[in-house]
């Protein structure tokens, strides 16, 4: 089968371009790149924080995406 995942216009700071299912990076915290009410956000993994995705990109890093690497998402930094 085929997992669609949708494209949200932005890049990391490396150039990456960043997808909805994406996980970021940064010196603080793993998001998770999730769609909303008509909006892209960041969800912090292991909190209960979301933050606009149009100020993550500039910090953060694309490391992998939720599908080929869900160890990801229960690591700690």
């Amino acid at each position: 089968y085929c997992i669609v995942e949708e494209y949200t216009g932005l890049h990391d700071k490396k150039g990456n371009e960043i997808y909805e299912g994406d996980i970021l990076e940064n010196s603080k915290y793993r998001s998770v790149v999730k769609f909303g009410p008509g909006s892209f956000y960041a969800d912090v993994i292991g909190a209960v924080n979301r933050f606009p995705i149009a100020g993550e990109q500039q910090t953060s890093i694309v490391i992998g995406n939720v599908h080929a690497n869900p160890e990801l998402l229960e690591a700690e930094k």
